[in-house]
């Protein structure tokens, strides 16, 4: 008889253990490990795929992850992982062979030869290490009808498109891709001139969120601010739609203007578009957002931290999914990405398709803590720091802007503060 460790939503163990068939059929949330296996041919990357046996007591015959199985009594994710490994496809490992990806939740109600089979699951998902040898890979009989290994490509296709000959989460096989394009590990810098652009690139950033007047949040920056920053950076350029500073209920001619904005910065070759719109209710207002999308013409859209003022955060996650939001930049509804850390794990389990952005407060120690409390890999930063003015002659009697902010001092992004932060998201080591 198979004992399952019974878990809360997070992944934490409640110390009670159920049998296998009365967690299924009661819904109780359980563990399992994901593990990928994939490989370079001359057609491009290709995934290996289990083909389940037909009297499987779940998902019968249908095209599954490369090996996968539930966390039984006294294992971890890790240990599980690697357990199912060498029971699934005869390859021994080590916890050095696999590579940590995310951590999901799913929750879904079947019914599977005439019985109801209730499944409320967080796994964990690894990536088997590129080159890892595979000459003893062999399918386990009485788990495996066959082993298929077909191109990634097409297998994201079909998933995307609903075919029921897949049991895998759609969710999870974005991160993957997403995994297998860029590691999965983005560091964006919010900057709103050329100088701190170029401090960005030089400190190692993977790319630009461009704005103006960072210092009250950001607003829309000017065509030519745009094409300067392109010009002297080359790197991938996401443009903040914003046409105000204050809160994100946008009027009829407040509306008009993110319409021209999107309409021109998708002309001028803005890789994607940072959005946000919101309800007086404090939902998202899915209406404009899709409007603001379908101007886009399939640029990205990133929602920015409109996403953080709404009354439900895991409601506003479900809008995003439904628009088609590309990434989410969030600190979880706090004022701090560290303060609102638990948050940020919960929506990490339930983003799916949607990449989660950890911003506010994001510097190298923070995101070494992020990365371990959340599973989150894309972080957002400005790494300001103050510049004096150049300025030789100052009148002490006038302010021309915010109060507490002085016309003598400029915030510029800092190349080593971005430098650190990379180092802390690249580096190795098991989550």
């Amino acid at each position: 008889m198979e004992y399952f460790e019974l878990l809360d939503e997070t992944g934490k163990k409640l110390g009670r253990v159920k049998e296998r068939e009365a967690v299924h059929r009661d819904g109780d949330i359980h563990g399992a490990s994901h593990v990928w296996v994939v490989r370079q041919s001359e057609k491009g990357a290709e995934v290996l795929l289990q083909k389940r046996r037909p009297d499987k007591d779940s998902f019968p015959g249908c095209l599954d992850t490369s090996c996968a199985g539930h966390m039984t009594e006294g294992e971890t994710f890790l240990s599980t992982a690697l357990r199912e490994l060498s029971e699934e496809l005869g390859l021994s490992a080590g916890p050095e062979d696999l590579i940590y990806i995310t951590r999901c939740f799913v929750a879904g109600e079947h019914v599977f030869h005439g019985r109801p089979f209730r499944n409320r699951e967080v796994f964990s998902v690894y990536l088997l290490r590129p080159g890892f040898p595979l000459d003893g890979l062999t399918g386990q009989k009485e788990e495996i009808a066959a082993l298929l290994w077909l191109p990634v490509e097409q297998v994201r296709r079909e998933i995307e498109a609903g075919s029921p000959d897949y049991c895998i989460d759609a969710g999870e096989f974005a991160v993957l891709c997403d995994y297998l394009q860029d590691g999965g590990k983005i560091l964006e810098v919010c900057v709103d001139s050329v100088e701190s652009a170029v401090n960005a690139k030089n400190g190692g950033a993977d790319r630009l969120e461009l704005c103006a007047d960072l210092p009250v949040g950001g607003v829309t920056p000017s065509a030519a601010l745009f094409e300067r920053v392109k010009e002297k950076t080359g790197l991938p350029v996401h443009v903040l739609l914003r046409p105000r500073f204050g809160d994100f209920l946008y009027d009829a001619d407040e509306f008009a203007i993110l319409k021209r904005q999107a309409a021109f910065f998708r002309q001028a070759g803005a890789d994607a578009l940072v959005i946000g719109c919101l309800t007086p209710e404090g939902r998202l207002d899915e209406g404009q957002m899709g409007e603001l999308m379908e101007i886009a013409g399939g640029l990205p859209a990133t929602l920015h931290r409109a996403f953080d003022m709404c009354r439900d955060l895991e409601e506003a996650l479900e809008q995003a999914k439904r628009l088609g939001v590309r990434t989410i930049l969030t600190s979880g509804g706090f004022a701090s990405a560290l303060d609102g850390a638990k948050v940020l794990a919960r929506l990490q389990q339930m983003a799916g398709p949607v990449r989660l952005m950890a911003g506010a407060g994001i510097n190298a120690a923070a995101i070494g803590r992020l990365r371990g409390e959340t599973g989150i890999r894309c972080y957002h930063m400005s790494g300001k720091r103050r510049k004096e003015s150049r300025m030789k002659y100052r009148n002490p009697r006038v302010n021309m802007g915010l109060p507490g902010l002085s016309e003598y001092e400029i915030w510029m992004t800092d190349a080593e503060e971005v430098r650190r932060a990379g180092l802390a998201l690249r580096s190795e080591g098991e989550l």
